[in-house]
């Protein structure tokens, strides 16, 4: 008996279509992760069309603002946290992530839970 090519084909077409998927993901941060996020704390409602209220934290004496992104804006295409940006008490952008849930480097330098 002859084996069917059909569940191997599925498998290939499932593949594929999860990994165009995934690379359309990355081509999307590329193109448009920098340029996502607003250079400075006052253009944010501006940018967004909304008015995001900027979490304060401090580090090393310093006052920072954190504004996080509603998910529907992040610019990764399956994110598994939203875009969050950290601007200084002037106003300009000191750091910023396209998904805080994969971000462990951002995560560990603004963890906000160590203030509470």
């Amino acid at each position: 008996m002859r084996r069917s090519a059909k569940p191997l084909l599925v498998v290939l077409v499932i593949l594929v279509v999860f990994g165009v998927a995934g690379a359309a993901g990355l081509v999307g941060y590329w193109r448009h992760g920098d340029a996502f996020f607003p250079t400075a704390l006052s253009e944010v409602e501006a940018r967004t069309g909304i008015y995001l209220k900027p979490g304060e934290i401090e580090r090393g004496g310093k006052q920072y603002y954190v504004v996080t992104f509603p998910m529907h804006m992040s610019p990764v295409r399956f994110p598994s946290g939203p875009p969050e940006a950290v601007y200084d008490s002037e106003g300009r952008l000191v750091d910023k992530t396209t998904d805080v849930g994969d971000d462990e480097r951002f995560r560990n330098a603004w963890d906000r839970r160590e203030e509470e």
